[in-house]
């Protein structure tokens, strides 16, 4: 598949899977967007004062650590590798069920419904793997602040070494999950060459623009909403906590489906298509609907 057709199939794929899988996996997606929102929540409280970010949304899809031309790094900045963690999770149970015959109660998919396809392996692989990144990103920060104290004295570029650490950090993660996906889905598939692993970083990449902008959008709408009269990281007031705490679970639950999407596509073997954007959702109350084919 040359690279225009994968661009192509990506963003059919990812269309397709929102059109016709949004809803039904919607309350998961929630579900495990809840259990990021509680794990960035006690690394929130683990960060110093001065340190933390505003709202949630900035440690999933903006790293806050660059702030004020200064580089900071905290526990809060493990919330988007918990979050890829669990991308990676839904990714399976997504796989898996599109894949099956198994009837929708309601056009609705049930948490029970994907963690019955998420196996012992797949649980302890992809959760060893969370705590690999999690150390891999706090070692490429360690290096940056490393190589930072020679820059700056003999080439003066730290903020392009900045930028080009903080684009690891942001992809790393993802396109190494994405490999895992690709073992774990389809482990009879030839290994990935160089250029399956640019085209899943080209994918990861479309996405990570598309979902900044949507996020950038969100943001200056909620900053509307809030109703605080102290706007500070020290001191939030409660409207702050609420619009910027609590309003996003749904905003993060909404990218489950692309995120798991661009990850899975670069795994799957040639001539085979994601079966969540061939079929519609079979419900209990439709029996006859069209359902997914197996993979």
């Amino acid at each position: 598949m040359n690279f225009g057709n994968y661009i192509k199939s990506i963003v059919s794929d990812t269309v397709e899977g929102y059109r016709k899988w949004a809803l039904p996996t919607f309350t998961v997606a929630f579900l495990f967007s809840l259990l990021t929102i509680i794990a960035a929540g006690a690394f929130y409280l683990k960060t110093p004062l001065g340190q933390r970010p505003y709202g949630l949304l900035d440690v999933f899809f903006v790293f806050y650590s660059p702030r004020g031309g200064e580089a900071v790094y905290s526990c809060v900045d493990l919330s988007r590798t918990a979050w890829i963690v669990c991308v990676a999770f839904f990714a399976i149970g997504w796989y898996r069920l599109a894949s099956s015959n198994e009837a929708l109660p309601s056009g609705s998919a049930r948490w029970g419904a994907f963690i019955r396809r998420i196996n012992d392996k797949d649980f302890w692989i992809i959760l060893g793997v969370g705590a690999g990144l999690g150390v891999m990103d706090y070692l490429l920060v360690t290096l940056r602040d490393a190589l930072e104290g020679i820059t700056n004295t003999r080439y003066s570029n730290s903020s392009l070494l900045n930028w080009l650490f903080l684009e690891l950090r942001l992809y790393l993660p993802p396109l190494i999950m994405a490999a895992v996906l690709k073992n774990r889905l389809f482990p009879q598939s030839p290994r990935w060459r160089a250029n399956r692993w640019l085209y899943a970083l080209a994918g990861i990449w479309l996405l990570e623009v598309v979902s900044s902008r949507m996020i950038w959008t969100i943001e200056q709408t909620m900053s509307l909403l809030s109703l605080a009269s102290v706007h500070t990281p020290e001191t939030p007031g409660f409207a702050t906590v609420v619009v910027e705490y609590l309003i996003p679970a749904p905003v993060i639950a909404f990218f489950f489906v692309g995120f798991a999407s661009v990850m899975i596509r670069p795994g799957l073997p040639e001539g085979v298509e994601a079966p969540y954007a061939l079929a519609g959702t079979r419900t209990a109350e439709d029996p006859q609907a069209e359902s997914a084919p197996q993979a």
